[in-house]
């Protein structure tokens, strides 16, 4: 089963020689296919970031759900003090 490189390692190995190939190519087709790969590239690593967004995003929203339920808690049981 084939891994899944890194964000690092896609932009720290994979980026340089693609850009490379591109800035020593000199036949149209030949670079064309080049940038299409570097498409290809920038579209994996803007999936992957916008899928580390989301998490991060889902983390915060879900801490922010606690933090607002556990303030109500506070005020339903100080609430329920004052009354006995």
């Amino acid at each position: 089963m084939k891994t899944k490189p890194s964000l690092e390692q896609l932009m720290s190995e994979r980026w340089p020689k693609l850009k490379k190939r591109a800035q020593n190519e000199n036949n149209p087709e030949n670079l064309i296919a080049v940038l299409e790969e570097i498409d290809d590239l920038l579209f994996i690593v803007e999936m992957r970031v916008a899928a580390q967004s989301r998490r991060t995003h889902s983390r915060d929203d879900t801490d922010s759900r606690l933090v607002h339920l556990e303030s109500d808690a506070a005020t339903s049981d100080d609430s329920e003090i004052g009354s006995q």
